[in-house]
Order: structure tokens, then sequence, then C-alpha cells
């Protein structure tokens, strides 16, 4: 008895310990479902699914096709980026 409680006690605490985006937003489904909720309500982070949905696509494309969809994603999502990096302005 006293072993199952001690299991229980390390299982309940592992889970308190991990509270990070992998496991409340990425394991689970409904905090998975919940993030994404919460994204579609903000217009700024709308992009942010679109980009997540972008990558879940890419980890499940066959060999062959990754390096195009790769850089597919890399053009779509962080050109932007790029560009306000290497704007001098924008880097004052």
């Amino acid at each position: 008895m006293e072993l199952e409680n001690l299991m229980a006690n390390t299982l309940l605490l592992k889970a308190r310990r991990e509270k990070d985006f992998s496991s409340l937003c990425d394991k689970q489904p409904i905090g998975r479902l919940l993030f994404r909720q919460f994204c579609d309500t903000k217009p700024d982070l709308k992009r942010c699914i679109e980009f997540l949905d972008a990558v879940a696509e890419y980890e499940v494309t066959i060999e062959e096709e990754q390096t195009e969809f790769g850089l597919s994603i890399l053009n779509r999502f962080l050109k932007e980026v790029w560009f306000l990096l290497s704007n001098k302005d924008f880097c004052k």
C-alpha cells in the first residue's frame, strides 16, 4: 500500500512540475485546443497557429519533399523577420 502511495505522489509531483508549453499545449489535446482557441481571439497570434500547423505538416511530409516544404515555411513565415532584422532603423 505504501508503495502505491509513493508512486501516486511521485506522479502527482511530476505532473505539477511539467507546466511548460509542450506539456500543456502540445501533448494534451485539451490544452492544445484551448491554446488554439485563445490564439484565434487575438489577430496578432493567428499567424502563430498557422506557423505551428505548417511545422506539424512538415513533420509528416515525406523525406524527399521536406527540404522544399521547409524552405517554403521559412519563406512564408520568417522572410519578414529577416527583413526587419536587416533593417538598420529597426535595430536602433
